[in-house]
């Protein structure tokens, strides 16, 4: 009875957090108490083949979903507050009560007597090392890549954590060693970004973290997105029930949340397969960049691969994640949701056979083409320009997939960007290999080949039949892209599959071919990290800079400068960051025109880059004041840019005024009418 009662109990730190002792620490305690005892309650009922402790994991993560679910019941179906996410919390913990089993006859925690501890602790020194040069480093002026800041060889740190962490999982000793290892490894390659950029890391997440604060203040956000929700259920009930701080919740949670629960799930998983952990080191060929940052994006790239990882015998997990990943972002969890239908299907029985085989195929086609009629559906909805052309879905050739083929006669940068820029080709390589030696007998073994195989022509129709015309071209493959992330998700059971026959196969070969083995894994997956953040070297060119604290201090300025009065900023993109911080989504114009230049296609930001890589112009600047119907207008150029000097001068002839801030970091000009 007591074990019935403890998810409810677990409610009770939850109360003093949300009504008395709002602070952090104790929010953090709060929480993992109640993960625990949810987790403890729901796992055996998800996960009945695995050891305790995965069961544990799986049930916290399953826990974690449900309130992304059910947070965004509350959100379309009444207005956020305190009181109502508890409610949310309530209904997890009753359920959690509700369903869970007897544990008199699950499988037990059995010791490791062959625990390798030295590995594991030298493993855990190369973390810490990396952990001290990422810690000392802080970046807070704009730069292209966080590799010009910390130093690339740096990443050896985590190569010999890599090559721990492998030799651990491939001689299957210290089973709980290595998974914890592997889990903190993943999560210190996902949140440099999270880590070092004080200041904030890209621009959506500014965007998200404003929403998420003005549905915090009013309950609701004006129109209510159809998708997103998934996020910001979780982040609302992080600030109001456990006194979490908004930017650090949104800067770890997608890094977090990869990291520990994909590993979770393949090691649930494994306790049903043979053999058993040499699959994990699968993991070291995730899409790492699609996790460094926190958008629905990416928390939906998390739930889906919480799904496919998932052992998918009972399917509850699996569905649980998969809708959390729909109602996060649907791009993913279409993959995700078509995972589970063609798994439940497959799993029909024999005398439905026929329908089972007649109804996957079905759905397979049905989802190759599911986002482009999506996309299409909407852009009529919203009126928006999207164009299409039939005939270029055949030219192959022009897809955006990498290759890195030549060489700069750098033995390391070879190296890397062999691996770099044939990243997704290696993967596709390594999975035809996986899909040919599966056993065919194996449940689902064709299942995520089918969504891969769906998901890829959706990329190709995306990228060479569509033509986003009403987003700016640096982000009009953006969507494709992202279908590319989802296909190489979808591959790597494949990967996985191959690894685990390459080691059995070379459990007789000679001790250097094995040490080469590991080695060679572990340089890819540094490479993987290096490719994971934006890159300025002799192969790559970023062009993007990170929000820095002049952005900051122009937008205070700017603010102070208008003393009231309507106004509109030409920016770049990091100072329309740092506004959208500091000043939430303070003022709208007709047609929906925000006052800073969202560059996403809008009319505001088109003004700018007339403005930056054309001819500074009064005239511009008067149609910019024109179409938002102000009478004052800024327009802002950081010392960065190309050709900013000429600009400046060329500007400050047709401004009716003109202020720097920072020590002339950032250039303002005053237009009036």
């Amino acid at each position: 009875m007591f074990r019935k009662l403890l998810p409810i109990l677990a409610l009770i730190p939850v109360l003093v957090s949300a009504y008395s002792l709002h602070q952090a620490w104790f929010g953090i305690l709060a929480l993992l108490s109640y993960l625990v005892a949810c987790g403890l309650a729901i796992g055996p009922r998800l996960a009945p083949t695995s050891p305790r402790p995965l069961q544990l994991g799986l049930g916290s993560m399953a826990t974690i979903a449900g309130m992304s679910i059910l947070g965004s019941a509350v959100y379309y179906s009444a207005t956020v507050t305190t009181e109502s996410l508890l409610v949310a919390l309530i209904v997890i913990a009753a359920i959690a009560g509700i369903v869970q089993k007897p544990t008199d006859h699950l499988k037990p925690l059995k010791p490791d007597h062959r625990l390798d501890t030295g590995l594991f602790s030298l493993g855990l020194l190369a973390i810490l090392g990396w952990w001290i040069a990422v810690l000392t480093n802080d970046i807070s002026e704009p730069t292209r890549s966080l590799w010009l800041v910390l130093d690339p060889f740096t990443l050896t740190a985590l190569g010999l954590a890599a090559c721990c962490t492998l030799t651990l999982i491939l001689r299957r000793r210290s089973a709980y060693l290595a998974l914890l290892l592997l889990a903190t490894l993943l999560f210190s390659a996902t949140s440099v970004a999270a880590t070092m950029y004080g200041l904030g890391y890209g621009f959506d997440p500014f965007l998200h973290r404003a929403t998420v604060t003005h549905i915090a203040e009013h309950g609701t956000i004006t129109p209510k997105p159809l998708y997103y929700i998934g996020q910001y259920a979780l982040e609302l009930i992080g600030m109001k029930l456990f006194a979490l701080p908004l930017f650090a919740l949104d800067a770890f949670l997608a890094p977090l949340l990869a990291a520990f629960g994909i590993v979770i799930a393949l090691a649930g998983r494994q306790a049903s397969l043979k053999p058993p952990s040499v699959m994990l080191a699968s993991l070291l060929f995730l899409p790492l960049a699609a996790f460094v940052q926190t958008t629905p994006q990416a928390l939906a790239f998390v739930f889906t691969a919480w799904a496919l990882f998932t052992y998918p015998r009972p399917r509850l997990a699996p569905a649980i994640f998969a809708l959390a990943a729909v109602i996060t972002h649907p791009l993913a969890g279409i993959g995700a949701i078509v995972y589970v239908v063609l798994i439940t299907l497959d799993d029909l029985p024999d005398r439905y056979r026929s329908l089972s085989l007649a109804s996957i195929a079905a759905v397979t086609l049905s989802a190759a083409v599911a986002i482009p009629v999506a996309f299409v559906a909407q852009a009529k909805l919203a009126n928006l320009t999207l164009g299409f052309n039939l005939q270029n879905i055949f030219k192959l050739w022009q897809l955006p997939i990498d290759s890195f083929l030549t060489t700069q006669y750098s033995a390391w940068g070879d190296t890397a960007y062999f691996f770099i820029g044939n990243t997704f080709l290696i993967v596709l390589a390594l999975a035809i290999i996986g899909i040919i030696l599966t056993p065919k007998t194996k449940y689902g073994w064709y299942v995520p080949g089918l969504v891969a195989a769906a998901m890829f022509v959706n990329f190709i129709i995306l990228s060479l039949g569509f033509d986003f015309t009403f987003l700016i071209a640096y982000e009009r493959m953006d969507f494709a892209l992202r279908l590319l992330t989802l296909t190489t998700l979808f591959l790597l059971p494949y990967v996985a599959v191959l690894l685990s026959m390459i080691w059995a196969k070379m459990q007789t070969a000679p001790v250097g071919l094995r040490v080469g083995f590991v080695i060679l894994l572990s340089i890819f997956f540094v490479t993987n990290v290096y490719a994971a953040y934006p890159r300025h070297d002799n192969y790559a060119r970023s062009s993007g800079f990170n929000v820095g604290t002049a952005d900051f201090e122009a937008v205070t300025a700017i603010e102070d400068r208008a003393a009231g009065q309507d106004y509109i900023v030409l920016s770049s993109q990091a100072l329309a960051s740092a506004a959208v911080q500091e000043l939430g989504f303070k003022q709208y114009y007709h047609d929906d025109i925000f006052f800073y230049p969202i560059p996403t296609g809008g009319p505001l930001y088109q003004y700018f880059l007339t403005l930056v890589e054309e001819q500074p112009s009064r005239g511009t600047m008067l149609e910019a004041m024109d179409l938002a119907g102000v009478d004052l207008a800024f327009f802002a150029v950081h010392d960065y840019w190309w050709q900013a000097p000429q600009i400046i001068e060329n500007t400050k002839a047709l401004a009716d005024d003109w202020f720097a801030v920072s020590n002339n970091r950032v250039t303002i000009f005053i237009f009036k009418r």
